[in-house]
C-alpha cells in the first residue's frame, strides 16, 4: 500500500536475500542494508559494487559511445554501434540470468532486445555507402578508341611509342637479246638481289592494347638490284659457195666447183673404185646437177673422204 505521497512504504525490518551475496541472508533495518549476514550463513564475501552503479557505468558508456560514432559514422554507424551494446547486453542476461543490472527484468524480454539488436545492426548496414568496384573498359565495335564505361573510377593508361619495321623489297628480271651470244641460249649475266624497306609506325595503346597505330615513314633504305638474262640471238652464216669452174674453155665442168672436174665421157673420186677415164681430187661442190654422181650422199660435197 502506497502512503499519501504515492512512494510505496519500505519494507520492515526482517532478514531478506542478500542482493550483494546471492545465497546469503543479510540483515535489512527498515531503511538500508546493514551488511550483517544471518548467523547460519559462511561468513560475508568481499562487498562488490552495487547493482546500481554497473547500470550508471553502463549508461555512461553508451552515452558516450554513441554520440562518437554518431558524429564519425553518421546514422549507420550509430545504429551499427547501438546494435552491438544491445547485442552484447541482452546475450549477456540470457546467458548468465543477471538481468537487474542492465535494466532487463525478465529473460523473455532479454529475447526482444536481442531481436531489437539485430535489426539494427542490419539497418546499420543497409545504410552504409557501398564501395564501387571499377567496371571493364568498354570498347566501340569498329573504333580504334577505348571509352571507359560510366563506374569506372580509374582513367586509362595511354602510351605512344614509334615502332620501326624492316620489310624485304623483291627485285624484278627482265630479259635482253644478245647478238654475241648463240640463239637458243640464256645466261644470267645480272643477279637479282632483294632491297629492304624501312617503316615507322606511331602505335597508340590503351592499356596495353594497341588501338591506333599511323605510318610515319616509309623509306626504301637499300634499293633492290634487278635480274638480267640474256637471250642469244647470233646464228653463224653459212660458208660462202666456192667459185665455180663455169665455162667449158677451161676444160671444167660448170656443175661442179672447189676442184676442177673435168669434161669427159665419165668421172671419178681419185682413189676409189671408179674407172674413169677421168678422175678428181676432192672435195667437189655440187653447184649444178651431179651429172657424173660424184656424191654419193647427197650432201652436197663430193669426193670428200
Amino acid at each position: 500500500m502506497n502512503d499519501s505521497t504515492g512512494v510505496p512504504p519500505l519494507p520492515p525490518a526482517a532478514w531478506y536475500a542478500s542482493p550483494r551475496n546471492p545465497g546469503r541472508l543479510e540483515y535489512w533495518d527498515g531503511t538500508r542494508w546493514t551488511g550483517r549476514l544471518s548467523p547460519d550463513t559462511p561468513a560475508l564475501v568481499p562487498p562488490v559494487m552495487t547493482l546500481g552503479t554497473w547500470t550508471k557505468v553502463g549508461l555512461i558508456l553508451s552515452g558516450l559511445v554513441l554520440p562518437a560514432f554518431l558524429i564519425s559514422s553518421g546514422i549507420p554507424g550509430f545504429f551499427a554501434a547501438a546494435g552491438s551494446i544491445a547485442f552484447f547486453t541482452a546475450a549477456f542476461v540470457l546467458v548468465t540470468g543477471k538481468r537487474s543490472w542492465a535494466m532487463i527484468p525478465s529473460r523473455k524480454l532479454g529475447v526482444l532486445v536481442l531481436v531489437g539488436a539485430v535489426v539494427a545492426l542490419g539497418i546499420g548496414g543497409s545504410l552504409a555507402p557501398k564501395r564501387v568496384e571499377p567496371s571493364a573498359l568498354q570498347f566501340t565495335s569498329g573504333s580504334e578508341e577505348q571509352s571507359p564505361s560510366p563506374t569506372a573510377t580509374r582513367a586509362p593508361v595511354v602510351k605512344t611509342e614509334d615502332v620501326v619495321v624492316t620489310e624485304s623489297v623483291p627485285f624484278e628480271a627482265t630479259t635482253v637479246e644478245d647478238p654475241d651470244l648463240a640463239a637458243g641460249t640464256t645466261q644470267v649475266t645480272t643477279a637479282g638481289q632483294a632491297g629492304t624497306r624501312t617503316i615507322t609506325y606511331r602505335v597508340t595503346t590503351t592499356d596495353g592494347r594497341e588501338t591506333k597505330r599511323t605510318v610515319v615513314s616509309d623509306v626504301i633504305s637499300v634499293p633492290p638490284v634487278s635480274q638480267v638474262t640474256s637471250n642469244g640471238t647470233y646464228v653463224e652464216p653459212p660458208p660462202a659457195a666456192p667459185v665455180p669452174f663455169a665455162d667449158a674453155g677451161s676444160g671444167c665442168d660448170g656443175n661442179y666447183s672447189g676442184a676442177c672436174v673435168p669434161i669427159a665421157s665419165d668421172v671419178d673420186c681419185a682413189g676409189g673404185s671408179g674407172n674413169g677415164p677421168a678422175y678428181v681430187s676432192g672435195p667437189v661442190y655440187i653447184v649444178g646437177t651431179d651429172i657424173y654422181e660424184l656424191d654419193r650422199d647427197g650432201d652436197g660435197i663430193a669426193c670428200d673422204t
